[in-house]
């Protein structure tokens, strides 16, 4: 594949500005919601996880005349799901899906009972069993990857569980997006090539 430097440089100038905007932009969204009561707090970033879902498994597969089908399907359907999907295209990590699952769980349960509705995080979790919360907790905590970072961040996890789960939410989020931007960058340079090929070949020829 042949390019031009400068082209290329402009590229991914361009991508990483846009991932950083993109960025910004998912930061003042969450900052937003972090007022929210606690209830449309998880409904709300639940719907932000599974809208940038489907949108990197419309990115990673190239066809946007799919988005609509993938809009429709549902998130945890073991043969169907967009989570198995995302998990077959190597998309997203154990982790990543463990805490996707249990955040859209958790909506399921706030969405379909009206007792719910004054739904707060301290009184959930307070009255959850041990090995319910722990399993949570752990879930919630997939960014820590040693026993000193995940020992601390359950330390905040007590005494507050939606700072925590705003930290998860955003970098599960930042990773998606910083994969989604990764396949577009290497299509982009990919056509370049092309581009740049097929000039120079008719220069040649």
């Amino acid at each position: 594949m042949l390019l031009y430097k400068d082209e290329a440089e402009k590229l991914i100038k361009v991508f990483h500005t846009s991932t950083l905007n993109e960025l910004k932009g998912v930061r003042e969204l969450l900052d937003s919601l972090e007022n929210e009561d606690d209830w449309s707090f998880v409904i709300k970033v639940q719907m932000l996880i599974e809208a940038t879902i489907t949108e990197l498994i419309v990115t990673s597969i190239g066809e946007n005349n799919f988005q609509p089908v993938m809009i429709r399907l549902p998130l945890l359907d073991e043969e169907y799901g967009k989570l198995k999907i995302t998990k077959d295209l190597d998309l997203t990590s154990p982790e990543e899906r463990n805490f996707i699952a249990k955040m859209a769980s958790l909506r399921n349960i706030l969405a379909h009972n009206i007792s719910f509705i004054t739904f707060s995080f301290n009184q959930y979790f307070g009255e959850l069993d041990e090995g319910k919360l722990k399993s949570f907790r752990s879930a919630v905590c997939w960014f820590a990857k040693d026993m000193a970072l995940k020992k601390q961040w359950t330390h905040i996890f007590q005494k507050s569980p939606k700072t925590v789960i705003w930290v998860s939410v955003f970098l599960l989020v930042v990773n998606m997006l910083t994969t989604m931007k990764g396949i577009k960058s290497r299509k982009g340079i990919n056509d370049l090539g092309k581009t740049t090929t097929s000039q120079l070949l008719e220069d040649v020829l």
